[in-house]
C-alpha cells in the first residue's frame, strides 16, 4: 500500500510551495489541487514538476479548483457554454501531460439539479471524458455528497450510460457523509464486468480527528503518525477496499 499527500492539505498556500510541504514529508506520490486559473500557466506546471522530480514524487492525478460550479459549466443547458467549458477544461488535461499525471478529479453535477437526468448527465460526461483522452488522461469521477455520483442508486445509472474505459475515484469520507454503504458502493463495482474499475485513490477527509465512523462503527485513530499507516492498512484493507488489483494502491490522506 502506497500512501500519498495531496497538495489540498496546504491551502491556502500556493499549490508549487504546497508541493515543497508534501515534499518534507517524504511521501512519493501526490495529487495537484490547483487553486486557481493562473497556476495552470504552463511555465508554472513545469516547476512543479521539476520539484515532483528532484523529490522522487509521483504525481498521480489532478484536482480542478472549478469543482464547484462545474455544474454551471458543463449541464447548465447551454451549448455554447459547454464547448468552452470542455476548451477550459483541456487546460487540466494538459497539465497532466506536463506533470505525467493520467487522471483529472470531477465532481460532475449538483444532485439538485433535477432537470439533469442521468443519461444526459452521463452524456456530457462522456463528452468530456473523450476530449480528455486525446490528451492520454482519464477522467475520474468522484462520489461527493450532493452531487449526482455520490449515491448508489445514480452510480448504477452511471455506468450503464458511461463509456467503458470509465474511471474513478472513491472517497471513503464522503459516501459516509452522504450516508452511503461503502461496502454496497464496493460490492456493486466488483460485480459489475463492463467497466473497468481502477480505483487510484482513495481520499479520507478529516483524518486528524480522534475518531471516525466506519461503516457504522466509531473508530478511534492513532495521534502518533508513525502509528497511522499500520492503523490505515489494518482498519482499510478489512473493509475490502483493497480486494481486487482493480482497487486503489494509493491512500491520499487530507
Amino acid at each position: 500500500m502506497n500512501i500519498g499527500v495531496s497538495t489540498g492539505c496546504y491551502f491556502p498556500r500556493k499549490t508549487i510551495d504546497a508541493l515543497k510541504f508534501v515534499a518534507e514529508t517524504g511521501a512519493r506520490y501526490t495529487e495537484i489541487f490547483f487553486n486557481t486559473d493562473s497556476e495552470l500557466n504552463e511555465e508554472y506546471i513545469s516547476q512543479l514538476k521539476s520539484i515532483a522530480d528532484e523529490n522522487g514524487i509521483k504525481i498521480i492525478s489532478v484536482h480542478p479548483f472549478t469543482s464547484a460550479i462545474e455544474t454551471f459549466m458543463f449541464w447548465s443547458k447551454s451549448d455554447y457554454k459547454l464547448e468552452d467549458s470542455i476548451k477550459y477544461y483541456e487546460k487540466y488535461f494538459r497539465a497532466c501531460q506536463i506533470l505525467g499525471a493520467k487522471y483529472v478529479v470531477i465532481h460532475g453535477c449538483y444532485s439538485s439539479a433535477e432537470y439533469m437526468s442521468m443519461e444526459d448527465y452521463t452524456r456530457i460526461f462522456n463528452l468530456l471524458s473523450r476530449k480528455a483522452r486525446e490528451y492520454d488522461v482519464y477522467l475520474s469521477q468522484e462520489n461527493v455528497v450532493k452531487f449526482k455520483c455520490g449515491y448508489i442508486q445514480n452510480l448504477k445509472q452511471f455506468i450503464e450510460y458511461a463509456d467503458k474505459d470509465v474511471k474513478f475515484v472513491f472517497d471513503l469520507k464522503q459516501a459516509v457523509r452522504a450516508q452511503q454503504n461503502i461496502y454496497e458502493i464496493i460490492d456493486y463495482e466488483q460485480v459489475n464486468k463492463n467497466t473497468i474499475f481502477l480505483k487510484e485513490l482513495i481520499r479520507i477527509l478529516d483524518i486528524n480527528k480522534s475518531t471516525f465512523n466506519l461503516n457504522h462503527k466509531q473508530i478511534s485513530f492513532p495521534a502518533d503518525i508513525n502509528q497511522q499507516p499500520a492503523f490505515i492498512e489494518q482498519h482499510i484493507t478489512k473493509s475490502y477496499i483493497f480486494t481486487s488489483d482493480n482497487f486503489a494502491k494509493l491512500i491520499l490522506i487530507l
